[in-house]
């Protein structure tokens, strides 16, 4: 079978019309370009050059293979090329499975930077729940996930910030007034929740019963900015962590320091403990590493 040596060194010899440059150039012996030549011309059954004592040239076949190894080695060199970038990091495609707040909150302005040093570096956000992007990371679905931490063997999971909860009422509440609340202030009050089984409604479930309070519930939500949506409409009070802030409505809500106890949504990078992340992704959690604070 004919291999891509074998065509580069015909096109050397092609090129210099010469057995000896050809070996020059290839860095190798010039039996060895010889013995290329011939087992090229065996396998395709064809004379490529005429040869003289003072001159190699093409035969008719010779022209037609230039032709087709001009065009075959030159995209395996930019292919080549294009993987040599690609191990650099900087082309190829990175999945990233993260919750809504750090989509819209910590996600963009690293993209900014990391966009703007890797243009060819595709980027796909995952928007999705916390145990979700946990198992987008170990079914192969993501590269990577920024998501509340979890427990497993098949995955590496580093800590990247803590979110600390705060307050969130109605600006026109009379708990606005204060500059902080306690958790057991809010259990007080109709408790704007999330939906079961989010990594906010666990944690705000836990700093609860820390207080031995037992809130009403009176609206559950799923979506971050349906809650704050209801709280500034004067249906009740809630607490969230910061990052989330961005995704609620800029009026008719009021943020205060929550204490009593001090709670925090812990995040983490989340990758696939069998394999090390690819370039791109690689050095797009080394940005994430220095942009947290």
């Amino acid at each position: 079978m004919n291999s891509m040596r074998q065509l580069e060194v015909f096109q050397a010899v092609a090129k210099t019309r010469s057995f000896t440059r050809a070996a020059e150039q290839l860095h190798v012996s010039q039996p060895v370009v010889s013995r290329n030549v011939r087992e090229l011309e065996r396998e395709v059954g064809a004379a490529l050059f005429v040869r003289t004592t003072r001159s190699v040239t093409l035969t008719p076949h010779g022209e037609a293979l230039l032709e087709i190894a001009d065009d075959l080695l030159g995209r395996f060199d930019r292919a080549m090329q294009r993987f040599g970038a690609y191990c650099r990091g900087e082309y190829g495609r990175v999945v990233v499975a993260t919750l809504p707040s750090i989509a819209a909150g910590v996600l963009p302005p690293v993209l900014v930077d990391f966009v703007a040093e890797y243009p060819e570096t595709q980027i796909e956000i995952l928007d999705v729940t916390a145990s979700e992007a946990a198992l987008a990371v170990q079914s192969g679905a993501a590269d990577l996930a920024i998501a509340s931490p979890v427990t497993s063997d098949s995955l590496d999971v580093e800590l990247l910030l803590r979110d600390r909860f705060v307050a969130v009422v109605p600006d026109t509440h009379p708990l606005a007034r204060r500059r902080t609340l306690t958790w057991r202030a809010l259990a007080d009050q109709p408790f704007i929740a999330m939906t079961r089984g989010s990594s906010v409604r666990e944690l705000t479930d836990v700093a609860l019963r820390e207080t031995g309070a037992t809130p009403t519930t009176l609206i559950e939500a799923r979506n971050i900015a349906t809650a704050g949506g209801m709280i500034a409409a004067g249906l009740g009070v809630s607490a969230f962590p910061e990052l989330v802030l961005p995704l609620m409505p800029s009026v008719g809500i009021a943020t205060r320091t929550l204490n009593g106890p001090v709670a925090f949504r812990d995040l983490a990078i989340i990758t696939r403990a069998a394999e090390a992340p690819a370039p791109p992704a690689r050095h797009l959690i080394e940005r994430l590493r220095h942009a947290s604070p």
